[in-house]
């Protein structure tokens, strides 16, 4: 398959050069080069076989197969290539190290960077020969604030017009809130579009206990025994809806797949009953034991070095240690979370935070191809071994199918296959608070992200 791009013209890069096809190849040249980190988007550059540039305004991809998905270009941001070619070719390591990835930023956007304070504060100034129109602002400061209660005292000061995704608890949040529309103000608590999920260890050389989370039997009862609301409640305060699969509730394809779902409603005592099924029965002790092995089921939850709520693991541990499960939890450091062996060496169970719903129908996440393993470094992104034929076929024949009717069958079975073998366990969607000043008109489109300050306005 053949993709044609063609470049807008006169369009430039912050230090005036002109943005080309040129940039692009070079672009692409990074993204697949196998020395480099993997992308969030290596399965989408990963069909991209070669590209060619016939003119300054044409961009052309050859793909290796049909990719149903190659118009949206996922990832695909354009690199200055007479800024950054002589150290990639030069040196790795110099290159993703580069300045130019930080404070010596320079890009196409409305905004060019002026200062950088890593960890700190950006200051950015109006690009005056932006390519869509004059942008709206003189300067923006964008200030990163770690601290939750920073975060509120510089909102109720007034020392911030805008607030997207602040690092503030719901719970925190939803009292700041209140305090801050009785000042005039906007506010708003919404989803942000990323199922909150887990997943389990499915590598038998792993896991533990051995016959666990890996038999589909037991995910089911584990799942069953999952009080999701609990969790929205706990770390929500109930704003974030319940998940079941990757179709938010509001998502117009719903009505159109939902009967494909298996439900699980949270039910213990069905919970048992599939253990039993699969071999776990209570001890004299309340533990469970697995009637063949004698194996007594401890292990340990994990939860992301990247997730929000580290506690969930705990919470977590705490609902199914009712089963008579031997849990306790783990947090990974933080100082830990480039480590892929280690992420893919949990030994049961993995709380993470949440992935945009195209992530669990993308071939490169659960597919059998993509297990991490010492032979890609550990960076293949099905970090726990999930091998499912069936899922693998299905997953391939959506990325190679275009037309309507024929994707939306493809949903249902893959969300009839993921229900049922629950690949990935959805809890919750994740939900973010925003927070802006009287006379500040956010973009029209959800959910907010700090990206679209670029189409906000001012009176």
């Amino acid at each position: 398959m053949d993709v044609t791009w063609k470049l807008r013209p006169n369009i430039k890069w912050h230090d005036g050069m002109p943005f080309t096809s040129a940039d692009m190849l070079f672009s692409l040249d990074v993204y697949k080069n196998p020395s480099l980190p993997p992308t969030a988007s290596a399965g989408s550059f990963r069909l991209m076989e070669s590209a060619t540039a016939p003119d300054d305004l044409t961009f052309v991809v050859h793909y290796s197969q049909v990719d149903s998905a190659a118009p949206e270009a996922t990832g695909f941001s354009p690199l200055p290539r007479h800024l950054l070619e002589e150290t990639f070719t030069a040196d790795k390591d110099a290159f993703t190290n580069s300045s130019r990835f930080r404070n010596e930023w320079v890009g196409l956007g409305p905004y060019r960077l002026v200062n950088w304070a890593l960890g700190s504060q950006m200051e950015l100034a109006r690009f005056d020969q932006f390519y869509d129109g004059r942008p709206p602002f003189d300067t923006v400061t964008i200030r990163f604030i770690q601290d939750a209660n920073t975060t509120i005292s510089a909102l109720l000061a007034g020392a911030v017009d805008v607030a997207v995704r602040p690092r503030v608890p719901v719970a925190a949040a939803i009292e700041v809130k209140q305090r801050w529309e009785e000042m005039g103000n906007q506010a708003w608590i919404e989803t942000s579009g990323r199922v909150h999920y887990g997943e389990s260890q499915q590598r038998p050389e792993v896991a533990r206990p051995r016959n666990g989370l890996s038999d589909p039997l037991v995910r089911r009862a584990f799942y069953t025994a999952l009080d999701r609301q609990a969790l929205s409640d706990a770390f929500t305060q109930g704003y974030a809806p319940v998940a079941d699969s990757y179709v938010a509730p509001d998502d117009p394809l719903r009505p159109q797949v939902e009967s494909a779902i298996v439900q699980y409603p949270y039910d213990p005592n069905a919970a048992l009953r599939l253990l039993a099924g699969a071999g776990w029965n209570r001890g004299p002790d309340g533990t469970l034991v697995h009637k063949d092995t004698g194996e007594v089921f401890e292990s340990e939850v994990w939860s992301a070095p990247e997730s929000s709520q580290p506690q969930e693991a705990t919470l977590l541990a705490g609902q199914w240690s009712t089963l008579g499960a031997r849990l306790t939890s783990y947090a990974i450091p933080v100082a830990r979370i480039n480590d892929r062996e280690l992420a893919a060496h949990s030994p049961m169970f993995t709380v993470t935070d949440g992935q945009p719903p195209s992530t669990w129908y993308t071939p490169d996440r659960l597919h059998s191809r993509f297990i991490a393993s010492p032979a890609n470094n550990w960076g293949g992104r099905n970090k726990f071994g999930n091998s499912n034929p069936r899922l693998d076929d299905l997953l391939e024949r959506l990325q190679l199918t275009i037309d309507d009717t024929g994707r939306l069958n493809l949903h249902r079975q893959i969300l009839d296959e993921e229900s049922k073998d629950l690949t990935f366990f959805p809890l919750y969607w994740e939900v973010i608070s925003v927070f802006a000043a009287r006379g500040v008109t956010p973009a029209p489109n959800r959910p907010f992200s700090l990206a679209q300050f670029v189409a906000w306005t001012r009176e």
